[in-house]
């Protein structure tokens, strides 16, 4: 699965396609997790004031991110995140590293 995943991203012809298919997903399981359309969720969106996440929801879609990429991520970094747009280059930046 992973290395599925891994192949998929990187096979994609630019950046910009990368970033696109990490933030489809990560918007598909944030919109599974809260409850909340995917189409209302985008890059300006303010994670816990604007979609109410709570701590326990924040855990929630941070492990179906880790499970879904194959990756860590640190949870002191997760802390200065404010908006999905944020997190999302976050997630990039881990995925490319």
């Amino acid at each position: 699965m992973f290395l599925r995943n891994k192949i998929k991203v990187n096979n994609l012809i630019n950046s910009d396609d990368q970033r696109n298919y990490i933030k489809n997903e990560i918007i598909n399981i944030i919109s599974k997790i809260s409850k909340i359309n995917a189409s209302e969720i985008n890059d300006d969106i303010l994670i816990r004031e604007e979609l109410n996440v709570d701590s326990l929801m924040a855990m929630e879609i941070l492990s179906a991110i880790e499970v879904k990429f194959k990756i860590r991520v640190n949870e002191e970094e997760i802390i200065k995140i404010s908006t999905i747009g944020e997190f999302i280059d976050m997630i990039y930046l881990i995925i490319h590293k």
